[in-house]
């Protein structure tokens, strides 16, 4: 097992603890070094730095969690592992991976036609459906406006209608 497949399987907290932890190390070392201090010194300030960082990133993700739960989940979304970002048990995640490789060796078998073609196609003319519209059926006076087809039926909409319409809900709401 590698340290990557490792690292994808910790919860956000840890994660947030080991990044911190790691940046507090490598700055302890460094600017002791720089700044010649004893190697006992930069090795106890380093160990300290180190868990106080540590304990730091997972508090602040843990709050995030509790207070600001927006914020969490959108870490969490960008999160490059699926599973971990809905939140999955490991047992939940465990089984989303095995249907998903399930999906890629069947895919694989049926020479990858099982996986949908992403790649973008222009739209035809079979793509659209085909809506008859029947103008002379509107109307012996045959007005002018604006024509709803649904299911075959065609709607006038006249705006004067639809104005009335609007003044006679907003009376009854003022009743």
């Amino acid at each position: 097992m590698n340290v990557t497949s490792l690292f994808k399987n910790l919860s956000m907290e840890y994660k947030a603890s080991i990044l911190f932890a790691l940046c507090a190390l490598m700055l302890s070392l460094i600017f002791g070094v720089v700044f010649g201090v004893g190697a006992g010194t930069v090795a106890l300030r380093s160990l300290f730095m180190t868990l106080f960082f540590a304990g730091l990133g997972f508090g602040i993700i843990a709050v995030l969690r509790r207070y600001v739960p927006e914020v969490y989940t959108l870490l969490e979304g960008m999160s490059t592992d699926p599973v971990a970002a809905e939140g999955a048990t490991d047992e939940e995640g465990e089984a989303r991976e095995y249907a998903r490789e399930k999906k890629a060796e069947a895919a694989a078998d049926d020479g990858g036609a099982a996986v949908p073609d992403r790649t973008f196609n222009e739209l035809s003319e079979e793509d659209f459906t085909k809506l008859t519209s029947n103008v002379d059926g509107i109307g012996s006076d045959r007005k002018l406006g604006k024509h709803i087809i649904s299911d075959e039926k065609i709607v006038s909409y006249e705006p004067r209608i639809m104005a009335q319409a609007v003044r006679t809900m907003m009376r009854r709401d003022e009743d």
